[in-house]
């Protein structure tokens, strides 16, 4: 009786050849997965003012560089006073899906009062500058990994608020 081990070591070292290369090249996708980017932080207007405070509205562009679909499960941000850092608002916006390579524009609102910042406003008259800064992270998800990506973008409001401030003070 004769055993053709031959053939058989052949199919297992194609097999084993064959899964290896599937492993590293699945392992290497896995590892070359990037977090998403912050194209741009956009303040689109400022809004309702009125002798109470203001609403600032926003937009944030998110790119994915990735050949596979990303999840953006919230967007933490807060608006600041410049330059004490004084908190105005802080917030969680929803998320969405950004599909491979593609991009989505998150908006978000917050409400400024300005009895808290009574100190800035008499300041504001002054120097005719209300400097601020919006900041915060957007959790994206891809497979089994977690990005937190920050993002930040400085602005002066006083164009904006200037008429309702000198009404309050």
């Amino acid at each position: 009786m004769k055993i053709n081990l031959g053939m058989s070591t052949k199919k297992i070292v194609v097999l084993l050849l064959t899964v290896s290369i599937i492993g590293v090249g699945g392992a290497a996708y896995f590892f070359c997965l990037q977090p998403p980017t912050i194209e741009k932080v956009t303040l689109l207007s400022i809004d309702s003012i009125t002798n109470n405070g203001f609403t600032l509205k926003y937009l944030v562009k998110i790119h994915n560089p990735n050949l596979t679909g990303m999840n953006i499960t919230n967007m933490k941000y807060a608006v600041l006073l410049k330059p004490t850092n004084q908190t105005v608002y802080n917030g969680t916006s929803a998320g969405g899906y950004i599909p491979p390579g593609g991009n989505i524009e998150l908006s978000f609102v917050s409400k400024a009062y300005f009895q808290p910042l009574l100190s800035a406003a008499l300041l504001a008259l002054f120097s005719n500058s209300v400097p601020m800064e919006t900041n915060g992270v957007i959790t994206a998800t891809i497979m089994s990994l977690t990005f937190n990506v920050p993002f930040s973008q400085s602005f002066d409001a006083y164009p904006f608020i200037s008429d309702a401030l000198k009404s309050i003070v």
